[in-house]
């Protein structure tokens, strides 16, 4: 899964604990954000909100190094609050700390942070960090749970590919499923395409013997 994807998961569940102000959907947004969060530290700088508006701020800008800063300064002022780690995970999944925001993301599902969209977000961790097995087998365990997850059904045909443990045409039904569930998925576009142009060049091999 791109980055972007990473990011869009998380953000919807930021949205849920912080609101607009860290939404970080535009430039505009950013550098709004970051100005809030100045803003509500110099009030009070033992606040975590003022660490954590100005933090998404930065991390939507691309500026890591500042906004694992600011999470990590949160975090110390209220190591409670889910959607903090969640936004660290995603400084750490886009800086390629994959492992590390495998922790962050697990630590904000343990606090409460359990949309849909967080899960997804751990199977984007544990395949970019090369769990495919772990990975195979949360995206089985996410299907049961919710049987129209287009991205479970995404990584479990990911993870069965890198690891040899389905056949082309297994692995195409999963992905032909995703497709379905969730149709403005590029990664899953872009996976599906790939798998029916392999399975057709491996039927028309099998039917020239």
């Amino acid at each position: 899964m791109t980055r972007f994807v990473f990011c869009s998961l998380v953000s919807f569940c930021l949205s849920l604990s912080f609101g607009f102000a860290v939404s970080g959907k535009s430039q505009y947004e950013s550098l709004l954000a970051i100005e809030n969060g100045n803003k509500l530290i110099l009030q009070n700088r033992n606040d975590f909100l003022g660490y954590a508006c100005r933090g998404t701020g930065y991390n939507f800008l691309g500026k890591y190094d500042l906004a694992e800063h600011d999470f990590l300064k949160a975090i110390e002022l209220k190591p409670n609050e889910g959607g903090l780690y969640s936004q660290l995970a995603s400084v750490y999944y886009q800086t390629g700390r994959y492992d590390d925001s495998l922790v962050a993301i697990r630590k904000a599902i343990s606090l409460g942070q359990t949309k849909e969209a967080m899960f997804n977000a751990e199977l984007a961790s544990l395949d970019s960090a090369a769990h495919h097995s772990e990975c195979l087998e949360r995206s089985e365990e996410l299907i049961r749970k919710y049987p129209r997850d287009g991205t479970a059904y995404f990584y479990r045909a990911i993870s069965k590919r890198h690891i040899g443990a389905a056949s082309s045409v297994e692995i195409m039904a999963d992905l032909a499923k995703a497709r379905l569930l969730s149709p403005k998925g590029q990664a899953i576009e872009r996976e599906y395409l790939k798998a029916k142009v392999k399975l057709r060049r491996l039927l028309a091999m099998l039917m020239k013997k």
